[in-house]
Formats: structure tokens, sequence, C-alpha cells
């Protein structure tokens, strides 16, 4: 399953993996008007917050 996030906000945000689904020094800057996709590969609950924003984590469900 493939998932899109797409930033409307008028600066840049940093998707970042809870559980470490990319490096820590490979981050997912989002510029504004741009989308960032992920594939998901195997199933399970994957948790993401945006840095430095104190917003509530968002939750991707994938099933087997």
């Amino acid at each position: 399953d493939t998932v899109e996030w797409k930033n409307e906000y008028d600066f840049k945000l940093t998707l970042v993996s809870e559980q470490g689904l990319w490096t820590p020094g490979d981050t997912r800057a989002i510029i504004t008007g741009r989308v960032f996709n992920y594939t998901f590969n195997s199933p399970g609950t994957f948790t993401f917050s945006i840095e430095k924003e104190r917003v509530t984590p968002l939750t991707v469900v994938v099933k087997p």
C-alpha cells in the first residue's frame, strides 16, 4: 500500500517515522505544495509525527 502526504502549509514540513522506516539523517522534508509517497512492504501499524510541530501523531495501519 502507498500513502501520500501533501504539504498545504506555507512552510516546509519534516515527516518523522516513529518506527524508523527511514534513517534519522534521511529526513522526509516536504516543501509547500509538494507530496511525499511511501510504499509499505509489510503489514503493521506505523506512527508518524511532524518535526517541531505539536500535532496529533498520524497512524497508518497496513493490513495483510
